[in-house]
């Protein structure tokens, strides 16, 4: 590249080169550079202007969950970059991929306490996957390209860039833009698939729970084929439903904060936990207690440090579809009979407890008969978007959730999510319906 490139420019080139399309921000003057870049290339990349930086990031987070690209957002520094944060820390506990860009004080102004300068290393540090700046308008390509591969790499998750004002205005004729990084690929250990094939063949009751990284890396199908070739059951992790239909036969429900009564005598039977793209976070867990130690555990998952938190008796650090497509052709029996009589049998008390109990409801909204209502008249592709609280309890049982990117709901718990969440997701799928519920 030849010719004279602004660090904003050499931005915005580097995201559509990488196929971004869409990106959300609170306008401010610590980043007009980019901001005049977006404009030159509007044909290009739509720019969304959001009222407040939480909405930015969680519109942005949900845009990721439907994507499985990184979400970007941009805001100001100090009052912009902190009310940002929730949105950052939400892509955390997801895991899922954002990018972060946030305008700061000019080069020659940092370490001063200049107005409204923040030191993101410091702030953003426990809550993302890495902090990079820039300091000269040469390094802003490389270093947009290096946060976009990081995002998704092993666990997603949020990335920081950070963007002294004078970088994004400053020129520089020595800029290449980058091309992408794909994601590398994990493939299991052969010897590991021969163990937990063998685990799985003299279980009684093995049940699967599946996480987010059956969606993020779309391995549903996979999924869904190792269920038939095993005869086990499948939970959903908190607030990941749509791994698998909650139709499908082999679907015994989902985890909340606590066990439904049918849970508690289902799980007094199983006897191997297969943990699929889940990190066994504590919302799933009944806080890190629902895993016994009389239950053998095999961990699925693309990323060490998370393998290394839970003591599992097998642990493959691996893609998802990859592992469950091995283990599958590795399983060269059918599942046993006694074993599918089990999931049909819970498969049946699953179905009694979405009907519900009969009754009114304590006062005068009968919440079982509303999300009844609306499950009726949902389209089977929409997607539901929810906020934090209580009443997403109901919209947890009673609605159902037939594919991938049928449920966004921050598993941090995060209130103001669901509304600029519906407005990521619509823009991510346009044409589908889109409900947000907000309590």
């Amino acid at each position: 590249m030849t010719d004279s490139f602004t660090g904003g420019r050499a931005l915005v080139e580097t995201l559509i080169g990488h196929g971004v399309d869409t990106v959300f921000c609170l306008p401010g003057e610590s980043y007009l550079g980019v901001i005049e870049s977006l404009r030159e290339n509007q044909n290009k990349i739509r720019l969304i202007v959001n009222r407040h930086e939480s909405g930015a990031s969680f519109a942005a987070t949900a845009h990721a969950r439907m994507t499985n690209k990184p979400g970007i957002a941009f805001v100001s520094r100090g009052p912009g970059a902190t009310n940002a944060a929730i949105g950052v820390h939400t892509a955390r506990q997801d895991s899922t991929p954002l990018v972060l860009f946030i305008g700061q004080v000019p080069t020659h102004q940092l370490g001063r306490e200049a107005f409204q300068e923040v030191d993101y290393h410091i702030m953003f540090g426990p809550l993302s996957k890495g902090v990079l700046q820039a300091f000269t308008a040469g390094e802003v390509a490389d270093i947009t390209q290096r946060a976009l591969a990081i995002a998704v790499d092993g666990r997603p998750g949020p990335v920081i860039v950070v963007l002294p004002e004078n970088v994004t205005t400053s020129e520089t004729e020595d800029t290449e833009i980058p091309a992408p990084t794909p994601r590398p690929a994990f493939e299991p250990d052969p010897e590991a698939i021969t163990r937990a094939a063998e685990m799985i063949n003299q279980s009684k009751h093995p049940v699967v729970i599946g996480g987010e990284m059956i969606n993020f890396e779309a391995a549903n199908a996979a999924l869904e084929s190792f269920l038939e070739a095993s005869g086990a059951g499948l939970c959903a992790a908190f607030r990941r439903q749509g791994v698998i239909s909650t139709d499908h036969p082999a679907c015994l429900g989902h985890f909340g904060l606590v066990l439904a009564p049918y849970q508690k005598e289902m799980w007094a039977d199983v006897d191997l936990v297969i943990a699929a793209g889940t990190r066994l976070d504590a919302a799933t867990t009944m806080d890190f207690e629902l895993v016994s130690r009389e239950q053998k555990l095999i961990h699925i998952f693309t990323d060490r440090a998370v393998l290394d938190v839970n003591a599992s008796d097998i642990a493959l650090k691996s893609d998802c579809g990859a592992t469950l497509e091995s283990l599958s052709a590795a399983l060269t029996t059918p599942p046993p009979a006694q074993r599918l009589a089990w999931r049909q049998a819970q498969r049946s008390n699953y179905e009694t407890w979405r009907e519900g109990a009969p009754g009114k409801a304590l006062g005068d909204v009968d919440m079982d008969e509303v999300m009844r209502v609306l499950a009726n008249a949902l389209p089977e592709d929409c997607t539901v978007t929810n906020d934090a609280g209580n009443f997403a309890t109901w919209l947890h049982r009673f609605l159902p959730f037939r594919h991938r990117q049928a449920q966004a709901g921050p598993a941090a718990g995060a209130m103001g999510f669901s509304v600029p969440g519906a407005l990521g997701v619509q823009l991510a799928r346009p044409g589908k319906t889109v409900i947000s519920l907000v309590g």
